[in-house]
C-alpha cells in the first residue's frame, strides 16, 4: 500500500467512510449488471465514462430513479468502470459525507475536503432535499457547496444518485445554479432508460 492510499485509508476510516466504500452487497456491480436491468443506460454511461475519461467533458452526472430501483447499484457500476478507464474515483453517500465534513470542520480540519476534491470521479449517493433530516441543513448545505467548488476548482467531475425528480440545478448547486463556465449536468433517468 502506498503513502498516499495509506493516509487516504485512514482518513476515510476516521471520518467513518470505509463502510460505506462501496457496501459489501454491492461487490458485484458493474456495468454488465446494469445493463440487464437498463439497457438504454449502460450504453449512455459507456459513454459518459469514456467522456470524462478522454477529458472531453466536465459535465456533472445525476442518476434520477425510484427508491429500490438501482441507483446505488448503478452509482457502484460507474465507479468501478470510472476505475477501469485510469481514473481515480470514490462513492460516498451523501449522509456519510456530509457528517464527517461537519465533525472535521468542528475540529477545523480540512484534509478530508482536500481528499474528497483529488478524486477524478466522486459519486455522491442518496442525496436530496430531505436527506439531512438530524444535521443543520445550511451547514450540510454549505459542506456540499464546498465540496463542489473545490472540485470544480480542480476540474474534476461529480455524480449524484437521487430519488426526486425534480432536482433542479440549483438543488445541486445552490441558488447560483450551474458555476460559471460547467456545463448543465447530463441527466439519466434509470426506470425511463
Amino acid at each position: 500500500m502506498s503513502d498516499l492510499s495509506a493516509v487516504r485509508s485512514v482518513l476515510f476510516l476516521n471520518a467513518g467512510l470505509m463502510s460505506t466504500n462501496p457496501p459489501a452487497k454491492y461487490s458485484q456491480a458493474n456495468v454488465r449488471s446494469v445493463a440487464s436491468f437498463f439497457p438504454g443506460a449502460a450504453r449512455l454511461l459507456d459513454r459518459y465514462v469514456l467522456q470524462v475519461s478522454k477529458h472531453l467533458t466536465d459535465c456533472d452526472l445525476v442518476l434520477v430513479a425510484e427508491h429500490g430501483h438501482g441507483k446505488t447499484h448503478t452509482s457502484i457500476a460507474l465507479v468501478r468502470e470510472m476505475g477501469h478507464a485510469g481514473l481515480s474515483a470514490i462513492y460516498v453517500t451523501a449522509y456519510d459525507m456530509v457528517q464527517a465534513l461537519l465533525a472535521e470542520e468542528s475540529h477545523q480540519g480540512s484534509s478530508l475536503m482536500s481528499l474528497l476534491s483529488e478524486y477524478d470521479f466522486l459519486m455522491v449517493d442518496d442525496f436530496g432535499m430531505t436527506l439531512f433530516h438530524d444535521l443543520d441543513f445550511e451547514a450540510a448545505n454549505r459542506c456540499v457547496a464546498q465540496v463542489l467548488e473545490a472540485r470544480y476548482a480542480n476540474g474534476k467531475v461529480t455524480g449524484f444518485a437521487t430519488s426526486v425528480r425534480s432536482l433542479s440545478e440549483s438543488d445541486v448547486y445552490g441558488v447560483a445554479g450551474t458555476p460559471s463556465g460547467r456545463m448543465r449536468p447530463f441527466k439519466i433517468e434509470l426506470d425511463a432508460a
